[in-house]
């Protein structure tokens, strides 16, 4: 009984042991370890809880009336003798154990826990994760606390560069003013400070009658 209980256990992950509980084997979600750039695979984990559903119960039933090629009637009656055996032991501190899969045993609030002894039979190795970012996609980048995208930041570079360009031109308005005055103080020395310097010198020809 024991070895076609676990087969059902690991063709259905579930089975309903009678005074023991509803037995479920699921698959946490792979976590992604940052830090080492790989994905951890999935890992197995299972529950009991008390109350067994009675769909589950008949399909269980049938699968061990046909394992066994009795009725289902009989069927029952053996897991109902099997389970009431092993709650029995478990009350005196001989938990039920699957070779090499798991435990059942009684836990310290007086409930009913289930152990996976082996892991391997869903076990997957660890992937390689290489963060991939493509030059147009929008990403997020980390910028002191605060997190902007590849976007965000891009136009704010470019109102920088623009607010920079603005904020100079009265450096090259003052360069052209100096350079303007330098070459009139040079002018006015080179003719002596006179303002007739600035007077057209050419005489205007005469008009005779």
């Amino acid at each position: 009984m024991k070895e076609i209980l676990l087969k059902y256990l690991l063709q259905y992950q579930q089975l309903g042991l009678p005074g023991i509980g509803f037995v479920q084997v699921y698959i946490r979600a792979s976590q992604t370890d940052i830090v080492n750039k790989r994905i951890l695979p999935p890992t197995p984990a299972a529950r009991i809880t008390p109350e067994i559903p009675v769909p589950a119960h008949h399909d269980q039933v049938r699968f061990i009336s046909r394992s066994m090629q009795v009725s289902e009637a009989v069927a029952e009656r053996q897991l109902d003798d099997f389970c009431t055996a092993a709650v029995e032991g478990i009350r005196k501190g001989v938990p039920l154990e699957w070779d090499g899969f798991g435990i059942i045993r009684k836990g310290i609030a007086g409930d009913m826990t289930f152990d996976l002894t082996s892991k391997s039979i869903f076990a997957f190795p660890p992937v390689a994760a290489e963060r991939v970012i493509h030059p147009n996609a929008e990403h997020t980048i980390q910028v002191g606390d605060t997190e902007k995208t590849n976007t965000e930041m891009a136009e704010l570079l470019q109102e920088e560069a623009s607010s920079r360009r603005r904020s100079r031109w009265w450096v090259w308005a003052l360069i052209l003013a100096v350079i303007g005055i330098t070459v009139l103080a040079y002018y006015m020395y080179d003719h002596n400070g006179h303002v007739d310097a600035f007077r057209n010198q050419q005489a205007l020809p005469q008009n005779t009658p």
